[in-house]
């Protein structure tokens, strides 16, 4: 997730999406939506905040952030439930 994360930032500073499938990227993201409402680095794994942030930053800077929309209460409650003191 962090890779793709890169290739989308240098990308979208590039604007130059040809180097990246997006269709594939948005696909890859969507099997790692884990079952405790975060993204997780590899397919069926739990979510880890880092893989989050770097799932969400990439949807953003490929303007796909609508993909995320359905899960998007249990994300915001996953990212809550993060927060410790």
């Amino acid at each position: 997730m962090r890779f793709m994360y890169c290739a989308c930032a240098i990308s979208w500073m590039l604007n130059d999406w040809s180097a990246l499938d997006q269709t594939a990227a948005v696909r890859y993201i969507r099997t790692c939506l884990a079952y405790d409402g975060g993204i997780s680095l590899n397919p069926g794994q739990e979510g880890h905040g880092g893989s989050t942030f770097c799932a969400v930053a990439s949807l953003v800077l490929m303007n796909q952030k609508h993909v995320i929309d359905s899960i998007r209460p249990s994300l915001i409650h996953w990212c809550v439930h993060r927060q410790v003191a």
